[in-house]
């Protein structure tokens, strides 16, 4: 991947190989899935819809009723977005607004977060599991989605 820059049109743009290509829009696909099936026995969903009021079941649950679809209806939208804007790209390019911009690094966090769950990674400094090869591509897959991340964040810093 090329870092994110700001172009000359005032707008971000970075380049992904094939291979990051297929392994984002698959990991925001298989997220995506996961958002949208609503299954809050899930850890990782858990931890993408976490409960307002820890000390407070019931008024936990009003809302979680009131708000739950909703919340995740938008992350599904964002984590698609970065699926849908691979997808139109032939070349790898992908150009982003500013807005789009902060789409991306909701939906690159909330990815994220899934994979850190699945890796038993519950705070910074946390190396999380890595006993077999799908734990070691998804702690690659975790630790380069934080470079993508960053890489937009210094774009948008630069234009500060």
């Amino acid at each position: 991947m090329t870092p994110w820059t700001r172009d000359d049109d005032n707008v971000l743009s970075a380049e992904f190989s094939d291979i990051e290509t297929a392994i984002l829009r698959d990991l925001a696909r298989q997220v995506g899935e996961l958002v949208e099936s609503a299954d809050h026995r899930d850890p990782a969903l858990a931890r993408l819809l976490p409960d307002a009021y820890r000390d407070d079941p019931a008024a936990a649950a009003e809302f979680r009723r009131l708000t739950a679809a909703d919340l995740a209806a938008r992350k599904a939208a964002g984590i698609r977005l970065i699926g849908a804007m691979l997808s139109d790209s032939d070349s790898g390019r992908v150009v982003v607004t500013d807005p789009q911009a902060l789409d991306w690094m909701r939906a690159l966090t909330d990815i994220r977060l899934v994979i850190a769950s699945r890796l038993g990674i519950e705070e910074d400094g946390d190396e999380g599991r890595t006993d077999s090869d799908e734990d070691l591509f998804l702690r690659n897959a975790f630790d380069w989605l934080g470079f993508v991340q960053d890489s937009i964040v210094q774009a948008l810093e630069d234009t500060l």
